[in-house]
């Protein structure tokens, strides 16, 4: 039997003359299966005729005990925590240049499993046209 995961989200952001720091929280369930808190914080800033971004995400998760399919985990709680860095460059108003670097670090959810790395670095670059 599915049971959909419910989620509440509150964040925000203020514009400091162009600098926007920003925060966000999450609480996410499913039921039977998990309950999780989420932090976030963010920065975006003028930089070079583009905009840059940095962010920062922290991540807890308990399963419940009871739900079968999570016996064999040696863990039943999970910590993700993630870091990125963007910038942004406009051509024109349709048209922007794009980046972006992160790191993701989830192991201590599955720290006593050996065959299983939750740790990785993602790069991405583009260039985006609305029509």
């Amino acid at each position: 039997m599915y049971v959909r995961p419910d989620h509440i989200t509150a964040g925000g952001t203020y514009n400091f003359n162009g600098v926007k720091p920003g925060v966000i929280y999450q609480y996410a369930t499913q039921e039977d299966y998990y309950h999780q808190h989420a932090f976030g914080l963010s920065v975006t800033a003028p930089l070079a005729g583009g905009s840059a971004k940095l962010g920062a995400k922290y991540l807890l998760r308990k399963y419940d005990s009871h739900y079968v399919d999570l016996a064999a985990l040696s863990e039943k709680k999970a910590s993700v925590w993630t870091v990125g860095a963007g910038y942004e460059y406009p051509f024109s108003k349709r048209t922007n240049l794009w980046t972006y670097a992160g790191y993701a670090d989830g192991a201590k959810g599955w720290k006593n499993e050996a065959d299983v790395n939750y740790n990785g670095w993602q790069v991405g670059l583009g260039l985006l046209h609305k029509f």
